[in-house]
């Protein structure tokens, strides 16, 4: 939800920025801050990869906004952080531990999320193994054994559609779908 009314707010900059795709990417870092504050950073980080990779292939807008017309560029900035400022706001809201401590809380939170100690037991390839020494192959045996077939499917259905939206649109839409 968020890297679509970020792809929205992105492809309008030209022709002005509607407060609906403004208001739907703030929804959406709040849903992301509301289950869990940690998804809104690394969205935060998506976010700031894709408006780059956005700038660095659209040359039209990238002129347009930084020598051109640098009254849109700075309402974009202020729209950008009036939306992740809304979207922690409002996840927030959600979130009773947060409210107590804003600040202090959050910051306890993000320590507690990046540092867990626990080893786990489990059963991997007929061997039970601890979750600090799994081996490489891990992840993507998991990923292709749990994912449902459709998704399996739709990610190779990706390629031919990626390419295709390439041609089309550039690089961008290829790397939102991709996301």
């Amino acid at each position: 939800m968020t890297i679509y009314f970020l792809a929205r707010i992105l492809q309008d900059v030209i022709k002005g920025i509607s407060w609906k795709s403004v208001t739907g990417l703030m929804l959406g870092w709040g849903i992301a801050f509301g289950a869990r504050s940690a998804s809104a950073l690394i969205l935060l980080g998506y976010a700031g990869v894709f408006i780059l990779l956005f700038f660095l292939f659209q040359k039209r807008v990238r002129i347009y906004l930084f020598k051109s017309n640098r009254k849109r560029l700075w309402q974009l900035i202020g729209v950008l952080v009036v939306a992740i400022l809304g979207g922690f706001v409002i996840g927030y809201i959600g979130w009773p531990y947060g409210l107590q401590s804003p600040v202090l809380n959050l910051l306890e939170s993000f320590r507690e999320m990046s540092n867990r100690g626990v080893g786990i037991v489990m059963l991997f390839d007929g061997n039970y193994i601890i979750n600090h020494n799994l081996p490489w192959y891990y992840v993507p045996k998991w990923i292709v054994l749990t994912s449902p077939i459709i998704v399996l499917v739709l990610f190779w259905l990706y390629i031919p559609v990626g390419f295709a939206a390439y041609k089309r649109h550039g690089v961008h839409v290829p790397l939102f779908l991709l996301f």
